[in-house]
């Protein structure tokens, strides 16, 4: 019942699109404008700086925030607290306020999950990560890299079982949402092969 309770919990507050409330106060649908997402990049090329700075703080700490409701106010260990975090990412990618199409990635809740609870593993995995958005000027090939290589840096630093289960889930989410955020693109186009490459490394989008 604490497990269930945890994430939902987790997902309703993962939902909250704070971007797309920010949005709305500055009559803008951020679901409709730039990226078409709600998310810390598009809030930023159509609200500006300090909205984006608001979301990026907000969607960060939604993951440690609800791990901490579980382990603090659930009274769950760590090994099965994470999934409330998994469950807020869910929620900020597909969030139920928004019939389930806010198109957020998930990026900044993960790594605030990831600092979190995987400090030493993170570190170095995030310096990868920011070089390769340096060099290609985009944050969408470095996190295919990032929640690829979390996992194995996770196993080949025998960090426990959870650790292990935590970084895999979050190389799953992050599958799916891009995958299913650029379905269309993949349908219609005559190289699907190519086109699935393309909405996981670049962030192809319908």
């Amino acid at each position: 019942m604490r497990i269930l309770a945890s994430l939902i919990i987790g997902y309703l507050y993962g939902s909250i699109p704070l971007g797309y409330i920010l949005g709305k106060m500055k009559g803008v649908d951020v679901t409709q404008e730039g990226y078409r997402k709600i998310g810390t990049s598009n809030v930023y090329r159509v609200l500006g700086i300090q909205y984006a700075v608001l979301t990026f703080i907000f969607d960060l700490t939604k993951g440690v925030l609800v791990v901490l409701i579980s382990k603090k106010i659930l009274a769950l260990p760590v090994e099965i607290a994470f999934v409330s975090g998994i469950a807020a990412i869910c929620g900020h990618n597909f969030p139920i306020w928004l019939k389930f199409k806010g198109q957020g990635r998930g990026v900044a809740t993960s790594l605030g999950l990831l600092f979190y609870l995987l400090p030493s593993v993170t570190v170095g995995v995030f310096v990868v990560y920011v070089i390769i958005t340096l060099i290609t000027r985009s944050s969408a090939p470095g996190t295919p890299v990032l929640f690829v290589l979390l996992p194995a840096v996770t196993w080949a630093t025998k960090k426990p079982p959870w650790a292990l289960y935590f970084t895999l889930s979050l190389l799953a989410v992050f599958l799916f949402t891009r995958i299913a955020g650029g379905l269309r693109y993949i349908q219609n186009s005559p190289d699907r092969l190519r086109a699935l490459v393309d909405v996981i490394v670049w962030d192809r989008s319908n």
